[in-house]
């Protein structure tokens, strides 16, 4: 044991997945609901003509949510059967406490370093593999694996996306205390304005890197103000999105 912990039980959602025999698909599609995935949202993703993958991701418990996404997406015509699953995996949402001991460096989804809006884990895992190997290659060279030494990998991922977490997670925050209407607001009051083109054709915008483009759309008036109505929960974590300097 290295002595490196997750520091509780909250910071992880669960994913389940399976493969179906799909109909009328041609592009990827996501589900919101709290019928669907509580605080989270549900995909069918196209592999082919025939196939697709389709599941769920949540920090609250399935309680038999994905069978019944499977059962709807059904009664919709999108899947005719399913082929493969579903299977069940842990994703982190937070970082560990510590991502380094002596002799010891941790990387990628075992650090927790995840997108916290999506739990997508490939790009902060290239990231933090290539910080580590270069904080061992320094530890090789000096000789020394200590806990100091190695304290350098944490200082360098948390310099260059530790903030980046910091907002998504509290986009999640946000996310998991609506309801089902106040979803539908948010959604309205982008389609119906010009924040979605705003959005889209604004230079943060970006697949990997997420922050620039949450605290964009807060701190425009019509979000934020529409946000803040939401109560005081969330008003203060809208405050403190707009206090963090990526």
């Amino acid at each position: 044991m290295v002595g490196l912990t997750s520091g509780g039980n909250n910071g992880h959602m669960v994913a389940s997945q399976a493969v179906v025999e799909s109909r009328n698909l041609s592009e990827t599609e996501i589900y919101l609901g709290r019928n669907v995935a509580p605080g989270s949202f549900g995909w069918l993703v196209p592999i082919d003509e025939s196939t697709a993958l389709t599941g769920m991701v949540t920090r609250q418990k399935l309680n038999g949510h994905m069978d019944n996404f499977i059962d709807s997406l059904s009664e919709n015509g999108k899947v005719k059967s399913v082929i493969d699953g579903p299977k069940r995996w842990g994703i982190p949402v937070k970082p560990l406490p510590r991502t380094y001991s002596d002799g010891v460096v941790v990387v990628g989804d075992a650090a927790g370093l995840v997108k916290p809006t999506t739990g997508g884990g490939i790009y902060y895992s290239l990231l933090s593999g290539e910080i580590a190997a270069m904080t061992i290659h320094e530890a090789f060279v000096n000789e020394n694996f200590s806990a100091i030494q190695l304290s350098n990998y944490e200082t360098e991922w948390k310099r260059l996306f530790g903030n980046e977490l910091r907002v998504g997670y509290y986009a999640r925050m946000i996310y998991e205390t609506l309801g089902d209407s106040q979803v539908e607001r948010l959604l309205d009051t982008v389609l119906e304005t010009d924040l979605k083109d705003d959005i889209l054709n604004n230079d943060e915008f970006s697949f990997d890197w997420h922050s620039g483009i949450i605290r964009f759309a807060m701190n425009r008036n019509v979000l934020g103000t529409l946000l803040r109505s939401f109560g005081p929960m969330v008003g203060s974590i809208v405050t403190k999105v707009s206090q963090i300097r990526v």
